[in-house]
């Protein structure tokens, strides 16, 4: 049986950087000198972190009586003052060149969210595709992005283009395709993350669980890929009111988190009914908006010719992909546009980055006071 996998990451703000922790729990000697395989790894866990050496990895940890944590802060605080001092501009030690006016600890404003089946089984102009999905990733500056149909290629290629992105994906190398979670660096700050898999799925689907920060406001972010086709509409439900119940447990663990759950969920209106509708609580967030027609449908083969049907006489429309939000109390984010995403075909071949449009929603967020 596939046990359920979770990775917990530190919440001290630079450790956030990397999807790993370093065990902190060993039992120290008085002078706060771990054993000496200890001290190794917290030196290249801060080298990593830092991207500097040995000799200062040493010498920060010392200072800091080998609390990782600490002496990482503590070096990226001297770093910003030091830089700050001399040359403003100077790039700082292991942060991406781009995205270096943007590290600050304050929370923005504004955070927006993308869901995007990116169909990375249809190998036709796949890297064309690929190369325009991390452009308007790019473009929009986007916080949050959870990605479905995601192949080995497409995500080693994700994670070149994007370095200023944490990617998850809780998936080897030998997986057909799976979902992924994007986490924009120094704007959100994962705690940890986790993959559910749904035991009956003959398609391998599961649902993807990630914790995180921005500011003092704490999100649940899940992305899930619902079994396909009309065939295996019980699955599917099943799957989903797995979904709507690990919603509901993290609310009742921590009613101050935000959950977002979104992804292509394959659903269709009647399925949803069945299940007695969306839980208490819990919002679509295309209804919340305002329900435009002009975003309702997320897989429209009237307007979007990447996917031929043979023999079809008709042209399908359907809003498989959908968002749900379900409120913190007290309410952190409020949702100000949702509409659709990857609409414009990409230049050189004329056809569009996916099959599926995907889903962009754009929230306020509330300080802490």
């Amino acid at each position: 049986m596939v046990q359920v996998r979770e990775i917990a990451i530190s919440n001290s703000l630079i450790l956030h950087v990397k999807s790993f922790r370093v065990d902190m729990s060993q039992d120290e000697e008085d002078d706060h000198v771990p054993a000496k395989a200890e001290c190794e790894a917290r030196i290249n866990a801060f080298v990593e972190v830092t991207n500097t050496n040995e000799a200062l990895a040493q010498m920060m940890l010392q200072e800091n009586e080998w609390n990782l944590d600490l002496a990482v802060a503590d070096y990226f605080k001297d770093e910003q003052a030091s830089t700050s001092a001399r040359e403003p501009h100077r790039p700082r030690s292991g942060i991406p060149a781009e995205i270096q006016d943007q590290v600050t600890t304050k929370a923005p404003e504004k955070l927006s969210l993308v869901s995007w089946n990116i169909d990375g089984l249809d190998e036709k102009n796949l890297k064309a595709r690929c190369r325009a999905i991390i452009q308007q990733i790019e473009h929009h500056a986007l916080d949050i992005v959870c990605l479905q149909e995601v192949i080995p290629t497409t995500l080693a290629y994700l994670k070149d283009k994007l370095p200023h992105y944490l990617i998850l994906s809780d998936h080897d190398k030998e997986a057909d395709y799976f979902t992924a979670i994007l986490l924009r660096r120094f704007t959100v700050y994962l705690d940890d993350f986790k993959t559910i898999p749904f035991l009956e799925s003959r398609m391998g689907r599961d649902l993807m669980m990630a914790n995180c920060h921005i500011g003092q406001a704490k999100l649940c972010i899940m992305t899930t890929h619902l079994e396909s086709t009309r065939e295996f509409a019980q699955e599917r439900i099943n799957q989903l009111s797995r979904c709507f119940r690990e919603v509901q447990a993290v609310c009742q663990k921590d009613p101050s988190r935000t959950v977002i759950l979104g992804g292509d969920l394959n659903l269709r209106d009647p399925e949803l009914e069945q299940l007695g509708g969306l839980p208490p609580g819990l919002e679509d967030l295309w209804i919340q908006t305002g329900s435009r027609d002009a975003c309702r449908y997320t897989w429209d083969l009237t307007r979007n010719n990447n996917l031929q049907i043979a023999g079809g006489r008709t042209k399908p429309r359907c809003r498989f992909d959908r968002l749900y939000i379900q409120d913190s109390a007290p309410r952190r984010l409020t949702a100000e546009y949702f509409g659709l995403f990857g609409i414009e075909r990409v230049p050189g071949c004329q056809r569009f980055p996916s099959d599926h449009w995907g889903i962009m929603s754009v929230f306020k967020v509330k300080s802490n006071e």
